[in-house]
C-alpha cells in the first residue's frame, strides 16, 4: 500500500470487500457483495500512473511553450536596453561636473551653426 501514499489518502479500506452482516458468506456469484480483487487495484494503479505521465507531459509542454516565447522576446529586450545604455553614455559629457558647463554651452552653439550651414546649403542649391 505505500504506492497509494504518493497520491494521498484514497480510502482504500472502503474499496476492499466487507464480509459483514450484509454479506454473510463470500459468494463469488452474489452480485450484491463486493469482492476483494487484486485486478481492481492493478487497473487503478495503472490508471494513476498513466494519468500522472499524461498530466506531467502536458505541464512540460506548457512550460516549454512559455520558455520559447520568452526566448524569442529576450533578444529584442536586450537590444532595447543596450540602445538605452548607449544613448545614456552618448548624452553625458566626458568632462567632470564643474567643466561640463563648457559642453552644455558648446552643444547649442553647434546646433545653431549646423542649422545655419543647412540654410546656406539649401539656398545655394536653389540657385
Amino acid at each position: 500500500m505505500p504506492y497509494w501514499n504518493i497520491y494521498g489518502k484514497l480510502f482504500l479500506e472502503k474499496m476492499q470487500s466487507d464480509t459483514g452482516p450484509s454479506c454473510p458468506v463470500a459468494d463469488p456469484f452474489n452480485k450484491h457483495c463486493p469482492q476483494d480483487s487484486r485486478m481492481t487495484m492493478a487497473v487503478l494503479a495503472l490508471y494513476m500512473i498513466f494519468s500522472f505521465f499524461l498530466i506531467f507531459s502536458l505541464l512540460y509542454s506548457v512550460y516549454s511553450h512559455s520558455f520559447e516565447r520568452v526566448q524569442q522576446k529576450s533578444e529584442q529586450v536586450w537590444q532595447f536596453y543596450l540602445y538605452g545604455l548607449v544613448m545614456e553614455y552618448d548624452d553625458k559629457s566626458a568632462l567632470p561636473p564643474p567643466l561640463a558647463l563648457i559642453i552644455h554651452l558648446y552643444r547649442p552653439m553647434r546646433f545653431i551653426y549646423r542649422m545655419r550651414q543647412n540654410k546656406i546649403n539649401v539656398a545655394n542649391e536653389g540657385k
